[in-house]
């Protein structure tokens, strides 16, 4: 819900609306939202630019959810009327996620919106799902430096530990992804493993592919080390380590699916989506 219709611009309602979720999930609202002013029912322009944000723990992202702004589930609509957001630009140059700084870029044209009005007279707005007639289009790049990762692969690790309650810790202390094709790298990771007053070192490999129907795979799982004992419980927890294929054909950005991703894995790993 945007506020009460009729007493300001409505791109002003959606801008102050934006950045207060935008505090809300501790993220800066300073110069980040930059709405255009209403052609009819059509918005030209969103821009969001998150750069010099951070996001350090799962919860920081369900904050961001929850404060999201879906009209649907906060009145009955008495009053409807469609539109565009002819151009909504996200970037971030970079934002830092789980200690890693990533670049973003998120472009997408032609997305369909609907205003509505209660009988309250409360107006909000939302992306139309059901309208798929707009032409809508766009693309994503996400960017992170092969060294950046280790920091984000680290607190994956330690999440994943503790999921499974693993009797020891990890230190990861290198990250390589090998590029295989297009949509496919294989990664190693290289970490210090702790058990009590025991340490080693050990290895992981995995391979991350994506199909042509757009799922993603993780496979030929394999965690190893030359000390026996950690050599036994990394066994173990390899045994539970059966990672379910992820349909990212699923996935929606704004009511855009995914309709293509390619992978270029250098002293960067870059990922790109097309999306429609």
């Amino acid at each position: 819900m945007l506020g009460e219709a009729g007493r300001i611009d409505p791109s002003a309602q959606l801008q102050a609306t934006a950045e207060r979720v935008l505090a809300a999930a501790d993220l800066r609202p300073a110069r980040a939202v930059e709405v255009a002013p209403l052609d009819g029912a059509d918005l030209p322009s969103v821009t969001i630019d998150l750069t010099g944000c951070a996001v350090d723990d799962i919860e920081s992202i369900k904050g961001f959810e929850a404060d999201g702004v879906d009209v649907t589930e906060h009145f009955d609509s008495m009053h409807a009327n469609a539109g565009l957001l002819r151009s909504l630009d996200v970037r971030a140059e970079p934002i830092t996620l789980f200690g890693a700084d990533v670049s973003m870029k998120l472009e997408l044209q032609q997305v369909p919106i609907v205003w509505m009005e209660d009988v309250e007279g409360r107006l909000g707005v939302t992306v139309d799902e059901e309208r798929r007639d707009s032409g809508m289009a766009g693309s994503a790049v996400v960017s992170v430096g092969q060294n950046e990762a280790v920091d984000a692969l680290q607190k994956v690790a330690d999440a994943l530990l503790a999921s499974e309650n693993a009797p020891f810790k990890v230190e990861v202390q290198q990250l390589r992804l090998t590029q295989i094709d297009a949509r496919s790298v294989r990664a190693e990771a290289i970490a210090k493993v702790s058990k009590g007053f025991l340490g080693a070192r050990a290895t992981a490999d995995a391979t991350l592919s994506i199909d042509r129907d757009l799922v993603l795979h993780v496979s030929d799982i394999a965690l190893s080390s030359r000390n026996p004992v950690i050599l036994a419980g990394l066994k173990v927890l390899q045994s539970k380590l059966e990672i379910d294929p992820i349909e990212l054909a699923d996935f929606e950005i704004a009511g855009a699916r995914l309709q293509d991703v390619t992978i270029t894995a250098d002293e960067r790993l870059t990922i790109r989506a097309l999306l429609g």
